[in-house]
């Protein structure tokens, strides 16, 4: 029998045009295990490369997952903007058979992930030195 909701793994993703990224959270506050690069040109769909994902790491059913995606969220609708791949959450998230699917922007994620780094997860940058307390800054492209 399974367990209790809100105790069976969670499915981690980031998704960009050239990777699929998925990892496996077994416990709320643990560390993301499990971790698999595939290669979005290998797989139709983002279900199908979760399904092989799972298949691979994860014969319990996650009951949720968080996929951060390289493109713009805006609805439902996900058209990919570096690779082919477009989907309906909803429709990705029933044909996974999951009670929950969250899609964000990949940095957004990263935006969201802030406040949970460590202390040896900082970087200095420029002159002077880190202030505790202080803001920090998400950089990319």
């Amino acid at each position: 029998m399974g367990r209790e909701r809100g105790k069976r793994p969670l499915l981690v993703g980031d998704i960009g045009g050239t990777n699929a990224r998925f990892g496996i959270q077994k416990e709320r506050s643990k560390r993301i295990e499990q971790i698999e690069v595939f290669p979005c040109a290998e797989f139709p769909s983002l279900s199908d490369a979760i399904e092989v994902y799972l298949s691979h790491h994860c014969p319990e059913r996650p009951e949720a997952a968080s996929i951060a995606v390289a493109t713009p969220v805006t609805g439902d609708f996900i058209r990919m903007t570096n690779h082919v791949w477009s989907f309906s959450v909803e429709e990705c998230r029933r044909s996974v058979g999951l009670e929950q699917l969250l899609v964000l922007n990949d940095f957004t994620a990263l935006a969201m992930a802030l406040p949970e780094l460590g202390p040896g997860d900082f970087h200095q940058v420029g002159r002077g030195s880190a202030e505790e307390g202080r803001a920090i800054a998400l950089l990319g492209p």
